[in-house]
């Protein structure tokens, strides 16, 4: 096509300027480069970084001054005592994955940090399985350290998965993220960059990197040839040599200052198809550290020792020491699993021969050595079904779910088989349910579920003949009385007193359940201490959704199971009157509690008060719930029960982040939720620097060494203007 000619004069661009709102661009382009600003401030580091090329970095000397000062002058500040002062510094090293994990390398570290003051060091030790977790101690060490320190040369890969399995690296991130300084050296510093090779084999077709910390915006590497390697097989990016003998300082104001000697930027060129190199040069005659040290002791900062300090971080480090050496004496040992897979082991074999009571035996003696040990409860599950003992195999099939947090098909089918065996038909149903998620393919699930279901149905049939006449009477009575508060449990008979009604509705009868708030639009409060089910929560709904009274609506134990609050969170999202809500002891799990969030309370402004506890809530519902309170949508909630769930790891991290964002709970229960004392503790200080007060925070029947509660006393002294009370017993 032709070029078009888009020459204008000086009259056409007046004439076009004129038609524009002059003021409103100016406003435009500020918003603009406000927004820019506010990117690149987003995008800079919360702390530090520092990068050795090895661990002789430490013992580096610059004019005549260690250069390990220059990280003491980056240090966050510390909290204040009730005295005034500071609490001591304390450091984390981790080496984990890497082939040359030994002591002499912490040894060097710890002797470093005593050079600028820093007593409190503390190796994190790696679990000795896949898996397993890191010891109460080392995480809570990590918790409060302003220093970490990441080291070693070996397979990255290894270290990586490990420390995401035993959310290390999460807890590492957090710290950072709130001020802590990072410290990589040698082939651990990639794992501060963008992505990292696990090794540089020449006979693979494919390179394949992976994502880690991601904070350093390059490709960082302690070898040239692994950098040129991923710069080639990717065909973008720009990558940093950290060589040995080397270092380089990323600081809080996106500034990049080599340490010793240059570092080599490494940048692929598409046009050219080839890496181009150039230099970061270091400070001049190494003022780096001079310059550091001099602004930091202007501002009031301190190099001597602090004997007070010291005496205090190695007090705290005796008594980490008693206290693991306490929890290792109690500690399953690797002899106590291996004597329980050999006695798992024999009963199998005495299963298979048919004697079941030996059987048992060998089980029951594999559970005593080793308790988490979720097989062997599955195994006795099994030997009470063979042996018509429906009562025990149910206990034996709910402690296996419990260990499986309900991942295991088994558990939900043996417990399946129990409940039948005790004609319970619709816990069967639902328990089958459960299993077949989990194994579609099976037969055997199959028909028990559908046998189930045909059972449930003959029931309630059965129910409906012998009993509507008894039961249509009591509900004729109810509705004559048309009560503002009710209570549906065993009692005799409906009675009025007051206001408060009581009545006793058998839990099948669901016609009743069907009419039930549609024909008592007068009620306010209604508490049904009953097992309705799924069914009787379907039919509840429907007159739930345009009850224009009901104010507060108790459904614990109600057994709606995942099922039920799906229907329940679709009645929420249509209901504005409910200001309280209590769904304990449902086995709604993660997905019901999921599926209440974001379906139900996000469309509802009005529910203030929520009980979820005794509900399996594990991690995606607890994550889903804190993004819920971090949300404007959970703004309306004022108090939150979540007692006796299991709550660890990173989604009780994410949750406590987002309890932040919300500026209007007032009451919080976490109560036996089995949290590691890292997260209560983090509880503990958000609750404190809550901006609106938190009366009551429980936290009750969790492992929370005494360090901790000392630390919490001191909390709740200093905000006790805010914080009336904060149980943990």
């Amino acid at each position: 096509a032709p070029l078009q000619d888009y020459s204008f004069s000086d009259q056409e661009v007046n004439t076009v300027l004129g038609q524009l709102d002059g003021e409103q661009d100016v406003e435009v382009l500020n918003a603009y480069r406000d927004w820019k600003k506010n990117c690149a401030k987003e995008s800079s580091p919360t702390a530090t970084v520092f990068m050795l090329g090895d661990m002789g970095m430490f013992d580096y000397m610059e004019n005549q001054l260690p250069w390990v000062m220059r990280v003491k002058t980056e240090l966050p500040t510390r909290e204040l005592r009730a005295d005034g002062t500071e609490y001591p510094v304390k450091a984390s090293f981790v080496q984990w994955g890497m082939v040359d994990q030994d002591d002499d390398e912490y040894a060097r570290f710890e002797q470093a940090m005593q050079k600028i003051g820093i007593f409190g060091c503390r190796k994190i030790h790696q679990p000795c399985r896949r898996m397993d977790m890191c010891t109460e101690l080392d995480k809570t060490h990590l918790e409060e350290s302003d220093l970490v320190c990441i080291a070693g040369s070996g397979d990255l890969q290894m270290a990586w998965n490990r420390m995401e399995e035993t959310g290390i690296s999460e807890q590492i991130r957090w710290r950072y993220y709130d001020g802590a300084v990072l410290v990589a050296v040698g082939a651990a510093v990639g794992l501060v960059g963008e992505r990292v090779l696990p090794s540089l084999e020449k006979d693979r077709k494919y390179m394949t990197t992976f994502k880690t910390f991601n904070i350093v915006p390059y490709l960082l590497s302690h070898s040239e040839d692994e950098i040129s390697a991923i710069l080639r097989e990717q065909n973008w990016g720009h990558g940093l040599e950290i060589a040995p003998g080397t270092g380089l300082i990323f600081t809080r104001d996106v500034f990049y200052e080599p340490v010793r000697a240059w570092v080599k930027e490494l940048q692929w060129k598409w046009e050219d198809e080839e890496i181009k190199e150039c230099f970061f040069a270091p400070p001049p005659r190494g003022s780096g550290t001079v310059v550091a040290v001099k602004a930091y002791m202007a501002g009031g900062g301190s190099f001597e020792i602090n004997q007070a300090d010291k005496q205090q971080a190695m007090q705290d480090l005796q008594e980490e020491q008693e206290h693991e050496q306490m929890l290792q004496s109690a500690a399953i040992t690797q002899s106590q699993r291996d004597r329980s897979l050999e006695l798992k082991a024999d009963g199998n074999a005495k299963f298979k021969s048919g004697a079941m009571e030996s059987a048992l035996e060998c089980y029951r003696e594999a559970a005593m050595q080793d308790p988490s040990n979720h097989t062997v409860y599955l195994n006795m599950a099994q030997v009470y079904l063979k042996t018509e003992r429906a009562d025990l195999a149910l206990r034996a099939a709910n402690m296996a779910v419990r260990l499986e947090s309900g991942r295991g098909a088994k558990a939900w089918y043996r417990r399946a088989i129990a409940h039948k065996l005790l004609e319970n038909s619709a816990e069967s149903f639902y328990d089958a349910t459960e299993a077949l998620k989990l194994e579609p393919g099976s037969q055997e699930i199959k028909a028990l579920k559908a046998s189930m279901q045909e059972k449930m149905q003959e029931d309630k049939e059965a129910f409906y003949f012998s009993n509507s006449h008894e039961v249509g009477e009591i509900w004729d009575a109810l509705v004559a009385v048309n009560p503002t508060e009710l209570l549906v449990q065993s009692e005799p008979c409906a009675t009025s007193a007051g206001g408060l009604s009581s009545a006793q509705i058998p839990a099948r009868a669901l016609w009743v359940w069907q009419d039930f708030f549609k024909t008592l639009k007068q009620l306010t409060v209604c508490h049904i201490k009953l097992q309705i089910g799924v069914e009787g929560c379907r039919f509840l709904c429907e007159g739930i959704k345009n009850h224009e009274n009901l104010y507060e609506l108790d459904l614990s134990g109600c057994g709606i199971r995942t099922a039920g609050a799906q229907v329940l969170a679709n009645a929420l999202s249509q209901n504005s009157s409910i200001v309280t809500l209590r769904l304990a002891a449902n086995s709604l799990r993660d997905e019901g509690v999921s599926t209440l969030v974001r379906n139900g309370l996000a469309e509802n402004t009005r529910v203030m008060d929520l009980d979820l506890s005794a509900n399996g809530v594990e991690a995606n519902g607890l994550s889903s719930l804190g993004d819920h309170l971090g949300s404007s949508a959970g703004k309306n909630l004022v108090k939150v029960i979540l007692d006796e769930n299991r709550f660890k790891g990173g989604a009780a991290r994410h949750f406590a982040s987002q309890l932040r964002e919300n500026e209007t709970i007032q009451e919080l229960s976490l109560a036996s939720c089995e949290m590691p004392s890292d997260v209560v503790w983090r509880l503990v200080v958000v609750v404190g620097a809550h901006p609106e007060p938190v009366s009551y925070t429980h936290l009750r029947a969790h492992e929370t060494p005494e360090h901790l509660v000392c630390r919490l006393l001191l909390e709740k002294k200093k905000n006790k203007k805010r914080t009336k009370a904060v149980d943990v017993n």
